[in-house]
């Protein structure tokens, strides 16, 4: 063992991937904790949520690096709580517990059908999102993403998705695909577009959109992925919009995505920016 071996924090969320994660973690954690022996000085396993779990507690404890074991919401919690310490921060890392996973991909290293982002060595600097927005309270709140911000179809479709009914319920409990396709194809159908004002850059979009995607990964949900080339570290973000368009067209958009295409089509536009406004009426 190297004298700067890690001190590593996984943090499991059992609720993770409709309830699964804590019986895919039972299938994997002893060959995770066999790749994790070989690079860190220990490894220890905290619930998500439990007292002492908090990236700060486990930060002052001297663990330098905090794995989130379970989907992409708990990617997302762990990284607003890294971005709230002052100083230097642990480095952050996941086992693929959840539904989609959209963290991983393209898919690095996996164990037992579980994809792995726990190699320090191979640890390198991440573009973070920041977005600062006024509540249903006109306060003031900020939040972080790592992977896309998205309003209008994506966003509803997504809440649906995390918020499902009975039916929808059911079927994300055995087919994650599927249930992310019903969530997409049911949202579109009632979907009514809304009046936007969007300031990229200092370029002011006007109009009514069916969706604005802010992506820093243009793998967005499942096997949907945006045709935009988009680095980690490269300072920039991807704004995809999808203009007044029809539902019949927003349907066109999710089967070209599922192919890994989007621009270059009547009421879509893909642009590269850094700063974004928007405005909602």
């Amino acid at each position: 063992m190297q004298d700067n071996a890690h001190k590593i924090a996984i943090l499991l969320n059992p609720r993770a991937g409709h309830g699964r994660a804590l019986q895919r973690w039972q299938t994997v954690s002893g060959a995770v904790g066999r790749q994790l022996a070989q690079q860190a000085a220990a490894v220890d396993v905290f619930e998500a949520g439990q007292p002492g779990s908090s990236a700060a507690a486990l930060a002052a404890a001297g663990y330098t690096v905090l794995l989130a074991a379970g989907g992409d919401g708990s990617v997302n919690y762990l990284l607003q709580e890294l971005m709230a310490l002052e100083g230097a921060r642990p480095v952050l890392g996941a086992i693929g517990l959840g539904s989609s996973n959209d963290f991983h991909k393209p898919l690095r290293a996996q164990a037992g059908g579980v994809p792995l982002r726990i190699a320090p060595a191979l640890a390198q600097p991440q573009d973070v999102g920041k977005v600062l927005y006024r509540d249903e309270n006109g306060q003031e709140q900020q939040r972080y993403f790592l992977i896309n911000a998205s309003l209008g179809v994506t966003a509803d479709a997504n809440w649906l998705f995390n918020h499902p009914d009975g039916l929808l319920g059911l079927l994300k409990g055995r087919n994650t695909s599927l249930t992310i396709l019903y969530a997409a194809v049911s949202t579109i159908l009632r979907h009514r577009n809304s009046p936007l004002e969007l300031v990229a850059d200092g370029q002011l979009l006007a109009g009514k959109f069916a969706n604005v995607a802010v992506l820093k990964s243009v793998h967005v949900s499942g096997s949907f992925t945006y045709d935009q080339q988009l680095r980690s570290d490269d300072g920039r973000l991807g704004l995809n919009t999808c203009g007044d368009i029809s539902r019949r067209q927003l349907l066109g958009v999710l089967a070209d995505l599922s192919r890994g295409r989007f621009s270059g089509k009547k009421g879509r536009r893909s642009l590269y920016v850094q700063q974004l406004q928007i405005r909602t009426f």
